[in-house]
């Protein structure tokens, strides 16, 4: 997990999107979820009690870094 998050996440919900990003790297495309599941799923996931971060840990440092992304869709 990505150190920046300091702490502050569920690991329950960490492992529910993983699932869901696994289900998306099937190897045969008919085997794959089509992207509207996906959204709702995240949606989902995101609105549930188990996303909600955790209190910050006493040693968590801050830092405010701003990345840039592309995407593309195909």
């Amino acid at each position: 997990m990505d150190i920046r998050l300091g702490g502050q996440y569920s690991k329950k919900a960490a492992q529910a999107v993983a699932a869901v990003a696994l289900q998306c790297l099937q190897d045969d495309p008919k085997n794959r979820p089509y992207m509207v599941k996906v959204l709702a799923a995240l949606e989902q996931l995101h609105t549930s009690k188990d996303m909600q971060s955790k209190p910050p840990h006493p040693k968590a440092k801050h830092t405010n870094h701003s990345h840039k992304t592309s995407s593309s869709i195909n």
